[in-house]
């Protein structure tokens, strides 16, 4: 029936390789490979007793399949049925879950027919990943265990895919176009295939992060064929606020997407389309990601600077103290470097200081060179005006950029020590993507056709700014104490209540 809330729960894949290989091990089975999952959940013998030896990770890994059963024991399988997996790189990935499942009593796919109550659900994340999914998606289809799996579930099969760690990965553009081009590919093999998918947008409020679109343009821009009527996203930090606080907001919030998923599923941009504008539109994205791709890549993952300019400059170190976040900052057992700290401190440090920088960087530099071409920088604008995906990166890429405040920043990396050159080469990438947006747009200024959005942003700067200043200031002072002072504290919770002020005042930082 009708429940408060469906349940997902989600762990690591790698937390799932470990406790079954504990388990194999208090056994005796030896290496866990493909053939011995397979074995084993054909078969119809127990693993884990109530007196196993097993650590308590391992244990903690079982416990949480234990509390979905009991979920759906009291209030019914929707309860507690989907299992999300971080870092899913192969079949190997979810069959350890169904193991771990049927250990709790939550899959038999020895029974005939098979039984299972729980959706087990790969999550797609970094930019190799979302290259390998269609791949994995379709080994795990001809999988013959895992088609049991799919047998019991209805023929039905949820996919999860990341924005966050994507962007934070390759950069804005190479991650939208690999989103768009996965999303296609994995829909094409479910349908080869006889599978209702259901494809699962891991958003978050800001553009890194896949957020920053009206709802109707987000939907709008989603690859044509991959809807079909069902759709899943998440809400995260101020969007829900914003969205779902209010009656009346989220009664329309929840119109307009239902109107939006309708929309997409009977409607089709491509049928205005000349014989072979989509495959020119195409090969000019190729190109764009192509190009963007080791500006970002060379700066961000090759280059220490950029991360030491974020630890120095912005308030990301703070996040730890203010409990300013649903997660820690970094992964857990990860080095404190850039490959380890999480894609929301990534994002949100940035967007602080008013550079956000991730959702900018490399594409000035791609969008330049195209543009410099005649012929391309009219293939640019036709795609901005007939293609919604195009049409909604150029959107949220031009929405930044008129966020972005480029004497504010300096501020925070002149008074907090930074490198100022590196600065500089940051700003001329960001004036690049200003001109390019605007020659696309063919417009003098930023926002032109969103007035409201151009007064708003207004509005709030003035408020914002002295926040900001203040930020600098406390910043300031708590870096130039020694360790494990005790006037810190009070310096946090200070500091903790302008990244508050500054979050509600730019929006789009969760």
């Amino acid at each position: 029936g009708l429940h408060a809330f469906l349940l997902d729960a989600r762990d690591h894949a790698d937390v799932h390789t470990k406790a079954v290989a504990a388990i194999a091990g208090s056994v005796g089975l030896g290496e866990v490979d493909l053939e011995l999952l397979r074995r084993e959940l054909t078969g119809r013998r127990p693993l884990v007793g109530p007196h196993l030896p097993l650590d308590d990770d391992t244990r903690r890994t079982l416990d949480v399949f234990a509390v979905m059963r009991q979920i759906q024991q009291v209030l019914g399988e929707a309860a507690a049925c989907t299992y999300v997996i971080s870092m899913a790189q192969g079949t190997e990935d979810l069959l350890r879950v169904l193991l771990l499942a049927r250990e709790a009593g939550l899959v038999d796919l020895a029974s005939e027919p098979p039984q299972s109550a729980i959706d087990v659900v790969p999550l797609f994340e970094t930019l190799g990943d979302l290259d390998r999914a269609p791949a994995v998606v379709r080994a795990l289809l001809d999988d013959p265990v895992y088609r049991r799996q799919v047998d019991a579930r209805g023929r039905r099969q949820e996919i999860m895919i990341g924005y966050s760690d994507s962007a934070k990965d390759a950069g804005l553009l190479p991650a939208a176009w690999a989103l768009y081009r996965a999303q296609e590919e994995i829909a094409a093999i479910a349908d080869s295939s006889g599978i209702e998918v259901t494809l699962f947008h891991g958003r978050g409020g800001t553009v890194g992060r896949g957020g920053g679109s009206p709802v109707w343009r987000a939907l709008a821009a989603l690859p044509p064929g991959t809807v079909r009527g069902r759709i899943k996203i998440t809400e995260q930090g101020e969007i829900i606020s914003q969205q779902f606080g209010l009656l009346p907001i989220a009664e329309r919030s929840l119109e307009v997407t239902v109107a939006g998923t309708l929309m997409h599923t009977f409607a089709d941009w491509r049928t205005a389309l000349a014989p072979g504008e989509e495959a020119r539109f195409r090969e000019v994205m190729e190109r764009l990601s192509a190009e963007a791709l080791p500006v970002y890549r060379s700066l961000v993952h090759d280059d220490p600077a950029i991360f030491e300019m974020l630890l120095q400059t912005t308030p990301v170190k703070e996040l730890a103290h203010v409990q300013f976040g649903s997660r820690p900052v970094y992964r857990e057992g990860a080095s404190q470097g850039m490959e380890s700290i999480r894609a929301i401190p990534w994002m949100f440090g940035w967007t602080q200081i008013r550079l956000m920088l991730p959702a900018w960087l490399g594409v000035g530099t791609a969008l330049e060179r195209a543009i410099a071409e005649p012929a391309t920088l009219d293939l640019l604008r036709r795609m901005a005006k007939v293609w919604p995906f195009f049409d909604d990166f150029l959107g949220k890429v031009e929405m930044v950029c008129a966020k972005t405040d480029l004497e504010i920043a300096r501020a925070y990396v002149t008074h907090l020590e930074g490198d100022v050159q590196l600065l500089d080469r940051l700003a001329d990438e960001f004036r690049r993507t200003v001109r390019a947006v605007l020659a696309i747009r063919d417009t003098q200024d930023l926002l032109m056709d969103n007035e409201v959005l151009r007064t708003s942003i207004a509005l709030r700067n003035p408020y914002v700014d002295p926040l900001s200043l203040l930020q600098i200031s406390l910043l300031r002072r708590k870096r130039e104490l020694p360790d494990g002072a005790p006037e810190a504290k009070p310096l946090d919770d200070a500091i903790g209540t302008t990244l508050n002020g500054v979050a509600q005042g730019l929006r789009n930082t969760g």
